[in-house]
């Protein structure tokens, strides 16, 4: 696993990065502990965060063993990562090894100013990594790792190896691709070093893709369209260029991000996504929902949509494009019950079987951990309104108040608590209430009123926030 050879203090750091963008806060013993480091050595990362990433957070801070982080908003964890993991001399040099550059050692300490010893080290483990995943004859493989470290690597700092007019070309496709495929601008790097690959590399080095496997996917992935966007070359066969329009159309559908529900949520940290209408991410989400102590609005955010989607399609190539830099859960995910579990009933209902021993198959784990632990802290809103207008009035108030990635508020109008799905309510729920409605007592109810304004948001962030 690529976990294994990337530098401990850069792999520690992103962990912790990673815990605490989703989580917000984390037991310093916890994390320590997890680590196999010392409680000083996460307060030095801390206090590197702090220097190094100022400008991406609002507040840091530690108190009875509690670590606490807020991010500003329009931060992600990828530009976050980015930053740490570019720092890596292993990434960097495995990124020009996989790009055909000759890297040698001297070269490395004279370019990176480090001592010979620790050049050759990293050397060391290049050949390593590229045996150990057996990267030499695998083309598909090695440019799924290529692209997924194109999205971590400041391709600026190694411009040089590209060839500019193929550079250019790929820019022009990639830009009619992202508007043929909906591709956000965020992701438009990847999109267009995995077209600057098959100008490259497609005729040397052919990908080898067993169509017949893959095409049965139930996924929307349109190689035909793509294949009109790619120039033809005399010296590839019609079914190489099928093949490399199938990758592309590929990256496509993982690079692509869907649309939220209503225009009022566009600009809110409380996204939620709609989920493809694939038969396979309903029954393995219904597996994940019995075996995990989870609401079913946690199983409709950002994150559980990148998660569950893009593993079902990508599991069966063998490798992510995106990786989640978290190695140390992995006995905790792979002997569970509970994810053993999933696993059985999964394997038990279909002729497609998931593997416990690829790195798509970890990171898939690792990001249902990370949605167990913010399912235990979040907390879901639900509206119950007199008329749609009152409704909408009381979600922007709402939406725009609480800033908070732990706190969803459900966009949908409800007339009464018999309407709210019971399955999407526990403890943590909160139900704000129009005071005109006659609802029975309960614990859980803020009563609101335009009128009171100012007195019922003061109640509801007590509520919220535990006060």
């Amino acid at each position: 696993m690529i976990y294994n050879y990337i530098e401990k203090t850069i792999l520690r750091r992103a962990v912790i990065i990673s815990n605490l963008f989703i989580t917000n806060d984390i037991s310093l013993e916890t994390l320590a502990k997890d680590l196999n480091v010392s409680q000083m050595t996460i307060r030095n990362d801390l206090f590197y965060f702090s220097e190094q990433f100022k400008d991406c957070i609002d507040q840091i801070y530690t108190k009875t063993g509690d670590i606490t982080i807020h991010f500003k908003e329009e931060i992600d964890l990828t530009t976050i990562l980015r930053n740490i993991l570019n720092q890596s001399l292993f990434l960097k040099y495995l990124f020009l090894t996989l790009m055909d550059e000759e890297v040698i050692p001297s070269e490395i300490a004279r370019i990176e100013n480090v001592s010979p010893s620790l050049a050759h080290k990293v050397c060391t483990k290049i050949r390593n990594f590229i045996d150990e995943e057996q990267l030499k004859d695998n083309e598909l493989k090695k440019r799924m790792i290529l692209i997924c470290l194109s999205r971590y690597l400041n391709l600026s700092e190694v411009d040089s190896i590209f060839e500019q007019d193929w550079l250019d070309e790929a820019i022009q496709i990639a830009s009619k691709l992202v508007v043929m495929k909906s591709i956000t601008q965020s992701n438009f790097t990847q999109l267009v070093f995995a077209v600057y690959l098959f100008l490259d590399r497609a005729t040397l080095y052919p990908l080898n893709i067993d169509l017949e496997k893959l095409l049965p996917l139930n996924v929307e992935i349109k190689a035909e369209d793509t294949k009109d966007f790619l120039p033809c070359d005399d010296t590839m066969s019609n079914e190489e260029l099928e093949q490399e329009a199938f990758f592309l159309s590929l990256v496509c559908y993982y690079l692509y991000e869907p649309k939220v529900n209503g225009s009022m949520l566009n600009n809110h940290l409380n996204l939620q996504f709609e989920l493809d209408q694939d038969n396979d991410i309903h029954i393995l989400r219904k597996f994940i929902f019995s075996s995990l102590d989870m609401s079913h609005l946690v199983l409709r955010t950002n994150l559980f949509y990148y998660t569950l989607q893009k593993f079902i399609t990508f599991q069966y190539i063998g490798f992510p494009l995106k990786l989640c830099f978290s190695y140390h859960y992995i006995d905790y995910f792979y002997y569970d019950d509970k994810y053993q579990s999933i696993v059985r009933n999964w394997n038990e209902s279909k002729n497609k079987p998931l593997l416990l021993n690829d790195d798509i198959s970890f990171e898939f784990f690792y990001h249902l951990y990370l949605l167990k632990q913010y399912s235990s802290i979040h907390k879901n809103i639900f509206i119950i309104a007199s008329n749609s207008e009152q409704f909408h009035i009381l979600y922007n108030i709402l939406s725009t108040m609480l800033q908070d990635k732990t706190i969803i508020v459900d966009p949908k109008f409800y007339h009464s608590i018999k309407e709210i799905p019971q399955d999407n309510l526990n403890s943590q729920s909160i139900i704000v209430c129009d005071r005109n409605i006659q609802e029975k007592s309960r614990e859980n109810i803020v009563p609101f009123s335009l009128n009171h304004v100012k007195e019922d948001l003061l109640d509801l962030t007590k509520r919220i926030y535990d006060l």
